[in-house]
């Protein structure tokens, strides 16, 4: 600790006597800083079984970087992005089984090495799917409390069902009736059964009149009992299709899909409106001619 302590007192009076370097690296981006790999850590439990990973963490910069690990909870209940840290994280037993061979390093400029992790698993755990975060955190001048970049420690233990299950919470546009491209879709799904599991939703939409169109959107991993969301606009062009029919298919992974279809309109209203207007206008004025003649001729002579 008392050369970590020097290490930072180093880097602090380098920083005060080189204003240029300061200024170049500003709020720096934790992101931009360093770089751990893999980002998801799939954990293989089994009872009474000591577990070993390896967390590769790159330091970006040109000067040396302290860092500190740690292992926290998190909430789940974020629908977008699944994982938010705050003073309500969920504590998960998961944090207690895992163990880090060093919490306090120095990353030489320009240099990555590897976090060991332990993970020991007790003889008796119940069924059901675990979650835990390993943080690293830059201890950096200039570099705010709470910037940090996080891996997510993933398993399931002892689950007897197979067969992963979720329910399609939401699948909606939002209009009924589209003139124009793009269209605005919510999907939101929600895992009901006792593992963790990524979700690929795949969209599917068929005009009446024209050719199918297929959407893949983004993966995301969703945890026991919680709920993810995407939503995403998507351009089908010119839409003259009439009624369209769109169909959404769900990869649970391991084979498992769920589905939903909905349906909504897509016509230029205002267009064949307009189209309309100058077709009766035309078609009067071809079959009354002669009388329209006679009403301009009246209307110039009078003037």
């Amino acid at each position: 600790m008392i050369k970590l302590l020097t290490i930072i007192s180093v880097l602090t009076l380098l920083n005060l006597s080189f204003p240029i370097l300061v200024s170049a690296q500003e709020k720096p981006n934790v992101k931009q800083m360093i770089r751990v790999s893999p980002v998801i850590l799939k954990v293989s439990l089994e009872p009474g079984t000591e577990q070993n990973y390896k967390i590769k963490v790159d330091n970006l910069l040109d000067t040396p970087l302290p860092l500190k690990a740690s292992v926290e909870g998190f909430d789940a209940s974020d629908e977008e992005y699944g994982v938010t840290v705050s003073d309500q994280s969920i504590a998960s037993p998961l944090m207690d089984w895992i163990s880090l061979d060093e919490k306090d390093a120095i990353l030489p400029a320009l240099t990555s090495r590897d976090f060991n992790i332990k993970i020991a698993v007790p003889s008796s755990v119940p069924i059901g799917g675990y979650y835990a975060m390993i943080f690293f955190t830059p201890i950096f001048p200039g570099v705010p409390v709470s910037s940090k970049i996080g891996v997510l420690a993933l398993a399931n233990i002892a689950v007897a069902e197979q067969k992963n299950q979720a329910d399609i919470v939401t699948f909606n546009f939002d209009k009924v009736l589209y003139e124009k491209s793009p269209l605005l879709t919510t999907i939101r799904v929600k895992n009901t059964s006792l593992n963790y599991f990524t979700a690929k939703p795949t969209l599917t939409i068929k005009p009446l009149f024209g050719q199918d169109l297929t959407f893949e959107l983004e993966d995301k991993t969703i945890l026991p009992g919680k709920i993810r969301r995407w939503q995403r606009a998507f351009d089908l062009g010119n839409l003259y299709g009439g009624i369209y029919t769109a169909t959404l298919s769900v990869s649970l992974e391991n084979g498992d899909y769920i589905y939903s279809t909905t349906h909504f309109i897509g016509f230029p209203v205002k267009k064949l409106g307009l189209s309309l207007l100058f077709l009766i206008v035309s078609s009067y004025l071809l079959i009354h001619r002669k009388r329209v003649k006679k009403a301009v001729r009246l209307l110039f002579k009078g003037q």
